[in-house]
């Protein structure tokens, strides 16, 4: 009597994504919040001046007040990142940002 040798199957390779593809496309989907939400923000400004019963110009005062915020966060943040990491204030900054 002999026996057959037991049949093994090999696991089905998937392709796996490198950890730089992985870490370029976080890192600009970051680098993206300031611009898309300047995008998103422009368009309602007249809207913003209707319904606030401001003048153009002082709703247009909000948008460099968003602008001198991002500078000021980048120049904030960034040394406070190089002293305690990288992950505690970037993800201060993004719940921050959704609240």
């Amino acid at each position: 009597m002999t026996i057959a040798p037991e049949r093994v199957e090999e696991p089905i390779a998937r392709p796996r994504t490198s950890g730089r593809a992985r870490f370029v496309l976080i890192l600009g989907g970051l680098s993206a919040f300031g611009p898309l939400s300047i995008d998103m923000y422009l368009p309602a400004l007249p809207q913003m001046a209707g319904e606030l019963h401001a003048a153009d110009a002082t709703v247009q005062l909000t948008l460099s007040a968003f602008i001198i915020g991002l500078a000021l966060g980048q120049l904030i943040l960034g040394p406070l990142s190089d002293a305690i990491g990288r992950r505690k204030p970037l993800v201060a900054g993004l719940v921050l940002y959704m609240v």
